[in-house]
């Protein structure tokens, strides 16, 4: 029971980061070790008998995160009108060439957004048309106005994080000293379409379950859109874009600040054949730290989260 009751208070407390309460299924998916409902239950009520948590309208959360329960009902609508918004734009983009998978990410893939947030897509595309596939979703949404500029980020589509459909373990971008955000990033990943990649995806990132034993992914909101042959057909006249002269491009019209970032080297930013991620602030160090501390402070004698 100690442990089952350490696991509760630790994934209480990642949340707690983002004043995100949980349900008991959430908690269920979210531990790190596998547990049927009941007895996740019967912890739950004992660690409320010892005022460790507290539960409203059917979440848990920590005691300090009182309006937790309120502001995630309020986060929730917001993040209804956003993801509609996400669906209509990927059902646009699943009829582009050489995309095979988009998921929302971030705080509107666990329902989290807030109003003046933008929406995170995360792209699979086809092997050597990385580059492509960027250029013509990014080119549609520059005409369309559609892209965060100048703090104007509410509702905007983010294309921050392309990888191939080669390179789809995101295990090898994890922070080296524990990076917990990662770990919950690939747990609240919603599927918005998918060519059938999504499974594969999983597979490539069996490691997940180390961390979540009861995570078998997200459903997909809508998937095969497209039939292959029809895709096929539709990318017929892009089959010879120069996937070379494009990422020579985009490299040349790439802000400086993106540019000096890559050469920090931290994974913030990534720009390469496999993998383009943008993430100029990357916080996942600061949540880590704040994760930890979190942890220790509701019991200095809990184990290191940094060793598990």
């Amino acid at each position: 029971m100690y442990d089952l009751k350490y696991e509760i208070l630790k994934v209480l407390s990642f949340y707690d980061i983002f004043e995100f309460p949980l349900t008991i299924c959430e908690i269920k998916k979210s531990i790190g070790i596998r547990k049927k409902l009941e007895e996740i239950y019967s912890a739950l009520e004992l660690l409320e008998q010892e005022n460790k948590i507290q539960k409203e309208d059917g979440y848990y959360f920590l005691p300090q995160n009182l309006d937790g329960a309120k502001k995630r009902k309020a986060r929730f609508l917001i993040s209804l009108k956003k993801m509609e918004r996400a669906k209509k734009v990927a059902k646009i983009f699943s009829r582009f060439p050489f995309i095979r998978f988009i998921g929302v990410c971030n705080s509107l893939g666990y329902m989290n957004a807030e109003d003046k947030s933008d929406i995170d897509f995360f792209i699979i595309a086809e092997s050597g048309r990385l580059w492509t596939a960027r250029f013509l979703t990014a080119s549609f949404l520059k005409i369309f106005n559609m892209r965060p500029k100048n703090g104007e980020n509410k509702d905007k589509i983010c294309l921050s994080f392309f990888i191939s459909k080669d390179f789809l373990d995101i295990s090898k971008i994890a922070l080296s000293d524990g990076d917990p955000y990662l770990f919950h990033w690939m747990l609240w990943l919603t599927p918005l379409y998918d060519s059938g990649i999504y499974q594969k995806f999983l597979k490539e990132n069996i490691w997940i379950k180390k961390y979540f034993p009861a995570f078998y992914g997200q459903d997909t909101a809508f998937s095969k859109i497209l039939k292959n042959p029809i895709q096929r057909v539709r990318e017929a006249p892009f089959i010879f874009f120069p996937e070379r002269i494009i990422k020579k491009f985009q490299l040349k019209v790439m802000p400086r600040g993106m540019k000096g970032a890559l050469k920090k080297g931290d994974n913030s930013v990534i720009i390469n054949d496999e993998m383009l991620k943008f993430h100029l602030i990357d916080r996942r160090a600061e949540y880590r730290e704040r994760f930890y501390q979190k942890v220790k402070s509701l019991n200095p004698n809990f184990p290191n989260p940094k060793s598990q």
